[in-house]
């Protein structure tokens, strides 16, 4: 069953109708696309894919990034400038950073 905002199985727009199309709130009142619409143009333009930013320690290793505040910043800031403007959507792995305390959330 096709629960996600993606195209439905004979093609037609699935959920994504309804993620485009709610009740007018403030950001059309102020003129902006709301969530829904700007998520559906992306994945429009890029597919359905949301990628997953998940510093784990033995991913960090494996990069040769240093498990700390600096580490999880320079992950980040690498994954989000590698896949900006070719998917849809990202998505952090808040426990990742949380696991840092307030300034890994900070990070975030």
């Amino acid at each position: 069953m096709n629960r996600g905002l993606g195209r439905g199985p004979a093609g037609g727009t699935g959920g994504r109708a309804r993620a485009a199309g709610g009740r007018a709130g403030a950001s059309q009142a102020a003129g902006r696309a709301t969530f829904g619409q700007r998520l559906a143009a992306a994945m429009d333009a890029h597919g359905p894919l949301c990628v997953g930013i998940d510093p784990h320690p033995q991913l960090l290793e494996r990069w040769g990034i240093a498990d700390d505040l600096d580490g999880l910043r320079r992950f980040a800031l690498t994954t989000l400038e590698a896949l900006e403007g070719r998917v849809a959507g990202l998505k952090p792995q808040s426990a990742l950073f949380e696991r840092h305390g307030s300034r890994g959330i900070a990070a975030l």
